[in-house]
């Protein structure tokens, strides 16, 4: 029997395949999940070359607990928590961590090509929203990344953030609140 390509496979089945040794199943998941894990990473902590070790950390500690991850949670979820936790264990040993530019680029926002002019008033745009993002609080910042940016459920957020879906909603209301609030103090400024 012709065995289906690892692109197509789901992520409990390359899971099962990982457990049992299959390297090139577990390459599959990484190339599946190593750009969430950088970009929330590196927005979490403002920084790409400390996202970046962060992302192959967490690879590595996912190979290594791989026996307990559970189907009942999101695999993607499951990492993400991961990340979370090395990016914390990364700012608890700073007091403060230089930030780069957020992005090395900026992703188009429309789906038309923009003139040059479009471009760079987006790109604008777009600094002066992650630099927003940056300020606030890592309780704040963290939610808005998982929810706004990531897109993650209210439930998934819970189980990431190991807090209940009422304490998710009322944090990210206030991270809400206090990221309009960064955004109009910049624009006040121009």
């Amino acid at each position: 029997m012709k065995r289906a390509p690892l692109s197509e496979a789901t992520d409990e089945h390359l899971i099962a395949q990982s457990r049992e040794g299959d390297r090139a199943a577990f390459g599959e998941l990484i190339a599946r999940y190593q750009v969430q894990v950088y970009h929330y990473s590196r927005r979490l902590l403002g920084n790409h070359d400390a996202a970046q070790d962060i992302t192959q950390d967490v690879f590595i500690k996912a190979f290594m607990a791989l026996n307990t991850w559970q189907p009942t949670a999101a695999f993607a979820a499951w990492l993400l928590r991961i990340a979370r936790n090395a990016c914390l264990d990364l700012l608890r040993g700073r007091q403060r961590f230089p930030s780069d530019n957020l992005d090395d680029h900026i992703e188009q926002l429309a789906s038309r090509t923009p003139s040059a002019e479009q471009q760079v008033m987006q790109a604008q745009q777009m600094e002066q929203l992650e630099q927003a993002i940056l300020k606030l609080s890592l309780e704040h910042r963290e939610v808005v990344i998982l929810r706004d940016i990531e897109g993650f459920s209210y439930q998934q957020l819970a189980d990431i953030l190991d807090i209940n879906t009422g304490t998710v909603r009322s944090r990210l209301s206030r991270a809400r609140a206090a990221l309009m609030q960064q955004l109009n103090k910049g624009a006040s400024y121009d």
